[in-house]
């Protein structure tokens, strides 16, 4: 019983952090990242990371983005979404850049929005607001 209460635990906090994160960063500034690697760790707590650079006002920057699942396939699933190359929406901290969050969102949805640069605040999607 213990083991499964750890589990459900650490699963929680994942999840938890995962949904502030992104709450504290939907004011955001948002540009383009593209994603350098995508990895999983399929140990007792799998969870998948994926690595991205971003550039604003002509430095580069990079960050990861950590996303905890319940089953290892999922990680799996979820890394192979993330190829090497592939664009995709980082939402930085405008006063401090380093700072930077990992939209799950499709690359045109991206491209929309960073082509949109009068547009700073969350934007709506079908895949809802970021």
């Amino acid at each position: 019983m213990p083991f499964i209460l750890d589990n459900i635990l650490v699963f929680l906090f994942r999840v938890l952090r995962l949904s502030w994160l992104d709450s504290q960063s939907r004011g955001w500034a948002i540009t383009e990242g593209v994603v350098e690697d995508a990895y999983c760790h399929d140990e007792m707590y799998p969870y998948a990371k994926i690595v991205y650079t971003y550039e604003v006002n002509g430095e580069n920057y990079f960050g990861s983005y950590i996303k905890g699942f319940w089953y290892r396939g999922s990680s799996r699933d979820f890394t192979g979404l993330y190829p090497s190359s592939r664009k995709m929406a980082v939402r930085y901290n405008p006063n401090q850049p380093s700072e930077s969050f990992l939209c799950e969102v499709e690359p045109e949805i991206v491209r929309a929005s960073v082509s949109n640069k009068s547009q700073l605040g969350p934007t709506k999607t079908p895949f809802g607001d970021w």
